[in-house]
């Protein structure tokens, strides 16, 4: 059974169910398109046409989607965009972590941004922030090296120079028990 690449669109902890036994589902794919690919990564095709310029969780969209600079007919640049929503969701998920806070208390559940533009931050306030300022979401200065260096690595301005969700996922199974999630 083939199972086709998808652009999700919307990662987001929303988006994210979470089983008895632990596992997490991605769910609402409503946004999402289907890619396929004709020789690496630099060649993904749209295969399913589902693309509208600006869809998604404002607080967790990629600097280019928030923009509105973003080649939509490049899955490639989709994918992008989910990699940059990936490490959104990890941090949020990481923030929360007692493990990664011992000696301190764990901090509040807080969206990102939220400390820094309120629970319900506009557009407007996001594209100023997110790809003007380019600030990204504070990382403790305590966590280990590897893990703030993949979501520093998710978060770049630049699409091309994101990890890859491969490399996000050979790195994060790569850390540190501790600082495993």
């Amino acid at each position: 059974l083939h199972k086709p690449a998808v652009a999700h669109r919307d990662l987001s902890s929303n988006n994210v169910l979470v089983r008895d036994d632990g596992t997490c589902v991605l769910c609402d794919f409503g946004s999402s398109t289907i890619l396929r690919s004709c020789a690496g990564p630099h060649s993904w095709q749209r295969y399913m046409v589902n693309v509208q310029s600006q869809v998604g969780t404002l607080c967790y969209m990629a600097p280019e989607l928030l923009d509105g600079c973003v080649n939509l007919s490049s899955g490639w640049c989709l994918i992008q965009g989910d990699v940059y929503s990936l490490g959104t969701l990890l941090w949020e998920m990481l923030m929360r972590c007692s493990d990664l806070f011992i000696g301190c208390p764990v901090p509040e559940h807080r969206l990102p941004y939220e400390e820094e533009l309120g629970a319900s931050p506009s557009l407007e306030q996001l594209i100023v922030h997110v790809s003007e300022r380019r600030e990204r979401p504070s990382v403790p200065k305590h966590w280990q090296q590897g893990l703030h260096d993949i979501l520093l690595d998710s978060w770049d301005h630049d699409s091309d120079a994101r990890l890859t969700a491969q490399c996000a996922r050979d790195r994060l199974v790569s850390l540190p028990p501790c600082c495993s999630i």
